[in-house]
C-alpha cells in the first residue's frame, strides 16, 4: 500500500511540477488549481469555437444577401441594355457559383465570362461598370476613368463603344480615357 501511495504521490508531484516532499494537502491544492486552469482553457476554446460558428453564420447570411443584391443588379435593365449595346451579342449576365455567365441574345447559348475573348470580356465588364454606375448615381452625373478599357476589342466594336462613351459625356458624365492605342485615340478625336 505504501508503494502505491508513493507512486501516486510521485505522479501527482510530476503533474503539478511540485516536490514529492510536499504535503499531500499542498499537492492536492496544486492539482485542483491545475484542473481549474485546464477547465478555463477548455471554456475559452469552447467560446472561441462557438464565436467562430456565430461569425461564420453571419458571414454566410451576409454573403447570401449580397449575392441576392448582385443577382438583382445584374438582371436589371441598366445592365442588360448596355450589355447588348456594347457587345451586340449578349443580353444577360448572371453570377453562378462565383463565376459570371453571359447569355447570347439568341436565347440558345451561354458562356462563362472567362471563356470569352479578351475583347468580349472588356465589353461585358465596361457594360457592367456603366450599368452599376448609372444605378448607383440614380440619374446624377459622375465620372469614369478608364485605362485602355477596350484595347483588345475588335475595331468595328470600338467605334460603337466610343460612341456610347461620348453619349454618356454629352449627358453630363465626365469620361477620362487613358490609352496608348492610336486607333482608340483617333476615334475619340
Amino acid at each position: 500500500l505504501n508503494a502505491d501511495h508513493s507512486a501516486l504521490k510521485e505522479e501527482l508531484a510530476r503533474e503539478t511540477a511540485s516536490s514529492v516532499a510536499d504535503d499531500w494537502v499542498i499537492l492536492l491544492d496544486k492539482l485542483y488549481a491545475k484542473r481549474d486552469e485546464k477547465l478555463g482553457e477548455i471554456k475559452k476554446a469552447g467560446a472561441d469555437i462557438f464565436g467562430g460558428m456565430a461569425i461564420t453564420a453571419v458571414i454566410k447570411d451576409l454573403k447570401a444577401t449580397e449575392k441576392e443584391k448582385i443577382d438583382k443588379g445584374l438582371a436589371a435593365d441598366n445592365i442588360s441594355t448596355p450589355l447588348f449595346e456594347l457587345t451586340g451579342r449578349y443580353n444577360a449576365i448572371r453570377l453562378e457559383e462565383e463565376e459570371l455567365w453571359v447569355d447570347d441574345a439568341n436565347g440558345m447559348d451561354e458562356y462563362k465570362l472567362n471563356e470569352l475573348s479578351t475583347g468580349a470580356r472588356e465589353q461585358v465588364m465596361l457594360a457592367i461598370r456603366m450599368g452599376f454606375a448609372k444605378k448607383l448615381f440614380a440619374g446624377e452625373n459622375a465620372f469614369f476613368i478608364l485605362d485602355d478599357a477596350f484595347q483588345h476589342t475588335d475595331w468595328e466594336r470600338r467605334e460603337l463603344i466610343v460612341d456610347s462613351l461620348v453619349e454618356l459625356a454629352k449627358g453630363g458624365w465626365q469620361v477620362i480615357y487613358l490609352t496608348m492605342d492610336d486607333h482608340i485615340r483617333d476615334l475619340f478625336d
